[in-house]
């Protein structure tokens, strides 16, 4: 097959007999197809390529990498994910991260994504592959999901990575006061709860009290206490000043509309309306305005 030098002919020949090809020379077949067919029609290979063995789909793994990165394939890339969320190897579980990352670093920068958002992470919960499955939920945005399931896993790392993708400060919050409320809950040290309040960056130490053990005495991290209390301090001198500066715009705007009350206008006796032209004394109520532009009340 090799040997046809007709290259439609050969490319039919090997999409018709692909399948029983795939099953019995796995190796020999890619390699073939590597060397002698580099424009044929993968999609019509993909029958084949389901077909091989389980033990036997790492050279068709190895294939469809080479592939997809030359070709813009939807299927070929969600066939890609298929191979390595099934796969029980460590290096393709983590080239399966690896490759989630990716894509999620492309819908960070506004390009379009190589996947089927919805078929990774059906594939990735049919496989039970949960490290994946809260990188796929971080690419469709539910970040409330990527967070609880990273914390049941647990991957505290992964949790506090999509805690952080929220652009609402209150769902941010939430899922770091879930991250807290486990790690503290789970920890004999105490003094965690501050660690988690620097890294968060949104918490506070009201946040976190709640879930410290009644029975822990407060000298054990009176030093942590006592510098998150100093933050407290410096936080209400910058709000009294922030209430002083109003407090000064407030008197402005009082002393401005004193002036606004007792501002007279002087007009003349034979002054009109500038809408209807007739005396503006006329009528017992009227408008004037600095600039001397009058109107009746109508």
């Amino acid at each position: 097959m090799n040997k046809i030098e007709d290259e439609k002919e050969k490319e039919k020949l090997m999409i018709k007999y692909a399948t029983a090809l795939m099953k019995n020379e796995t190796r020999l077949t890619i390699d073939s197809l590597t060397l002698y067919f580099p424009n044929i029609n993968i999609e019509e290979l993909m029958p084949a390529l389901l077909s091989i063995d389980y033990k036997d789909r790492i050279p068709a793994k190895d294939y469809i990498k080479k592939k997809k990165d030359t070709i813009n394939n939807i299927l070929l890339c969600n066939l890609y994910i298929f191979f390595l969320a099934e796969s029980d190897i460590e290096e393709s579980i983590d080239e399966l991260h690896d490759y989630l990352d990716h894509q999620e670093s492309l819908l960070d920068s506004n390009q379009p994504l190589a996947i089927d958002k919805g078929f990774a992470l059906n594939v990735c919960k049919y496989f039970r592959r949960k490290e994946a499955q809260v990188r796929v939920y971080g690419i469709l945005e539910l970040f409330e999901e990527a967070v609880k399931l990273a914390i049941k896993i647990p991957d505290y790392e992964l949790s506090k990575r999509y805690a952080n993708k929220p652009s609402d400060e209150k769902l941010r919050k939430k899922l770091w006061i879930e991250i807290a409320k486990t790690i503290i809950q789970n920890n004999k040290d105490t003094k965690v709860c501050f660690d988690i309040i620097k890294e968060s960056k949104i918490l506070s130490l009201v946040d976190v009290l709640k879930f410290l053990n009644p029975k822990e005495k407060l000298s054990t991290f009176k030093t942590d206490l006592l510098h998150s209390l100093e933050g407290y301090g410096s936080k209400i001198e910058d709000i009294r000043k922030e209430m002083n500066e109003y407090s000064k715009c407030v008197q402005e705007i009082s002393d401005n509309l004193k002036d606004f009350t007792n501002m007279s206008v002087p007009i003349s006796s034979d002054q009109f309306c500038n809408k209807c032209k007739m005396p503006l004394l006329t009528n017992e109520i009227f408008y004037v305005f600095p600039c001397l532009h009058s109107f009746h009340r109508v």
